[in-house]
């Protein structure tokens, strides 16, 4: 497994290398922002092998199937990313979902994990056939499901009512799909009862992946309508990030918290989505790829702690975490002060750019509701710190962490420092990513 995701990135290079051809009648391209979306997502591929293993054995679980499913849900996302027609769109998100539903439910054994599988099948279900239905109205708007052709065929027809209430049922699915409110019912269960490893690949995989649907066919398939689903994307950026950071407050288990934390945080992306091509596709390529070093590295150290006897995901669970082993304790501060936006880290450096381009397109309200519920988010991030350096109530004797984990944490914990320091190289990298859909745009 981890052979074929180095061979990923090695045929990324090659895309890159080929100057980003079409290929399959205008259904798939190798522009740089989709080799961008497949270097992130063969790194998200080879850090979760690298964390899983030692888990899977643990539980007793069945390791071959796990990874093709992984292989799988992988492929999807990489197809999301090329995709430059409605039927691939589709085909990569189905490979990506079907895949992940039958991961959420792996724990065979545990009633939670079947009962979240069950629900995310049904909510997912559900989600898509909002997506395909949106399509086939798009379809029968424009008379094609190619994207280029599409932003031809519709132009500024922002009054085609056919054609709008097909983007809106495509924005409610994919609203569902990344986990914004007010479609976020599913997540905090999905992803609790969920076999932590999952919840992980999940929390930054699909996320990226339909951060990368929604840039596709929004922004390059219908950038005259930018009025119509801007105002739709707005109010989910406005209630996510508020009801996912309000929520967040009360939580008392880990892997709860960071489910309403990715409802915010797919608020915060959503505001960068706003501001429009350039710097605000930019900005979104910038952040997707830092959370994914932030967000997965808090997550790896719960796999780490994990017993045999199942998750440990309560705010107990991390009681002298930081005296047990300074090193994940240190790392696990590192990934929840970048989460929250503190300078030197890289989640600062996101958010600045996402929410200053969101104001130099005209939505500085967005940006400023933004900015106060990033301050909220502050209050529960530091409520983990306090528990990871909170003293154990009885002597604890220190424990080893698997070394492809610790590779993982480390690497994660130095690129949330590093590209907050120097965020110049993956900021050039991110606008060399976003400009074949910015090339589109109008």
């Amino acid at each position: 497994m981890l052979v074929g995701r180095a061979g990923g990135l090695w045929a990324a290079f090659l895309i890159y290398q080929s100057g980003g051809q079409s290929a399959y009648s205008g259904f798939a391209t190798g522009d740089d922002f989709a080799v961008y979306f497949h270097v992130r997502f063969a790194l998200l591929g080879i850090m979760t092998i690298l964390v899983t293993h030692p888990y899977l054995a643990s539980r007793n679980f069945l390791q071959p199937e796990f990874y093709i499913l992984l292989l799988a849900a992988t492929d999807g996302m990489m197809v999301m990313g090329a995709a430059t027609s409605l039927v691939s769109v589709f085909l990569g998100l189905e490979l990506l979902s079907i895949s992940l539903y039958v991961m959420a439910g792996f724990a065979r054994r545990e009633t939670r994990s079947q009962e979240a599988g069950v629900k995310y099948l049904l909510i997912g279900g559900f989600a898509s056939a909002f997506v395909l239905y949106g399509m086939a109205l798009v379809y029968g708007a424009t008379g094609s499901t190619v994207l280029a052709r599409i932003a031809a065929a519709s132009g500024s027809d922002a009054g085609n009512n056919l054609l709008v209430l097909g983007v809106l049922l495509m924005g409610i699915g994919f609203a569902f799909k990344v986990s914004a409110a007010p479609f976020q019912m599913w997540t905090p269960d999905v992803y609790e009862g969920s076999p932590v490893p999952v919840t992980a690949f999940m929390s930054v995989g699909t996320k990226a992946a339909a951060f990368a649907m929604i840039i596709r066919v929004f922004q390059q398939g219908l950038p005259g309508l930018s009025q119509d689903w801007g105002a739709f994307l707005a109010f989910v950026a406005v209630a996510s990030m508020v009801i996912g950071n309000l929520a967040a407050i009360v939580q008392t288990s880990l892997k709860r918290l960071l489910a309403y934390s990715g409802i915010a945080q797919a608020g915060y992306i959503l505001v960068g989505v706003l501001g429009g091509h350039g710097t605000g596709q930019a900005a979104v390529l910038f952040y997707l790829f830092a959370y994914l070093f932030m967000n997965f590295g808090a997550f790896a150290i719960l796999i780490a702690i994990a017993g045999s006897a199942g998750d440990r995901d309560r705010f107990e669970d991390l009681d002298g975490l930081g005296h047990r082993n300074p090193v994940l304790g240190g790392l696990m501060t590192v990934f929840m002060l970048s989460l929250a936006g503190f300078p030197p880290t890289v989640g600062f450096v996101g958010k600045f750019f996402l929410f200053t381009s969101a104001v130099a397109n005209g939505y500085t309200w967005v940006a400023v509701i933004a900015v106060l519920a990033s301050a909220i988010s502050v209050y529960y991030y530091f409520r983990v710190i306090l528990h990871v350096w909170t003293p154990p109530a009885a002597e604890a004797a220190p424990f080893r962490v698997p070394a492809g984990a610790l590779l993982t944490i480390g690497v994660s914990g130095l690129m949330a420092l590093l590209l907050g320091i120097l965020p110049s190289v993956l900021l050039g990298l991110a606008q060399l990513g976003a400009a074949p859909v910015s090339a589109t745009g109008h």
